[in-house]
């Protein structure tokens, strides 16, 4: 009978470990889940008094605010149209409407053309 009830204390001791260490993941689950929603609202109380977009605005809000921003914003919008023309060369190689010399010709085209971005960058 002691060794039945020496057993039973054993798995009870055994659950409540186990118990403990999903409780500490829990917790530390639950202090990452409150630190992101911190940052959240942070966000969110940061950006409560954005001014409403109108036509007499709209420039100031979307244009660049000094020179070097706009270089970039002009590099990045230049390469993913590159990146968006190859892909649709590829689109067209494989629905057989384009010829693979012609495929070859534009991607060499393009992929210059995108070297050439990234190294401005």
């Amino acid at each position: 009978m002691k060794v039945a009830v020496h057993r039973h204390d054993a798995v009870l001791d055994d659950k409540t470990d186990e118990t403990k260490v999903q409780l500490g993941l829990l917790d530390s689950e639950n202090q990452m889940i409150r630190g992101e929603n911190q940052t959240e609202q942070t966000f969110i109380d940061n950006n409560r008094n954005v001014t409403e977009v109108t036509a007499s605005n709209v420039d100031s809000l979307v244009y660049p605010s000094n020179p070097v921003s706009k270089k970039m914003v002009e590099l990045l919008s230049k390469s993913s149209a590159i990146e968006d023309g190859l892909t649709v060369i590829k689109k067209s190689l494989e629905k057989d409407n384009l010829p693979l010399t012609d495929l070859l010709k534009f991607y060499r085209q393009l992929c210059g053309k995108q070297f050439k971005q990234i190294r401005k960058r």
